[in-house]
């Protein structure tokens, strides 16, 4: 007798050449994966991932551009982080990011 991670519904039978078909990129993965990304596209007809919830990130393009002025000046970095509303921390990620600082 079948376990129950062996038994496929008709439903996955018949979405699995649909998700082919508009997914080539997608390799084989073990089971789970492929059920997480059956499922999603089941409730979406898509597989990618929805938005995040949470608290956005706060380094738009204008406040890189801002922060990475700091490179000149390293010592500026928390007048630059105060004066764009980021904190002191962000600012280091993003001139790490950049590599302007080790």
């Amino acid at each position: 007798m079948e376990s129950d991670e062996e038994i496929e519904s008709a439903e996955d039978v018949e979405i699995r050449p649909e998700l082919s078909r508009r997914y080539l990129y997608i390799t084989l993965s073990p089971k789970p994966t492929v059920s997480k990304i059956e499922s999603k596209f089941r409730e979406s007809s898509d597989v990618k991932d929805l938005p995040k919830s949470g608290r956005p990130k706060i380094t738009q393009d204008k406040k890189i551009d801002n922060v990475l002025s700091t490179e000149e000046n390293p010592q500026t970095s928390t007048l630059v982080a105060s004066e764009n509303e980021v904190s002191q921390t962000t600012v280091l990620r993003i001139l790490r990011k950049e590599n302007y600082h080790p």
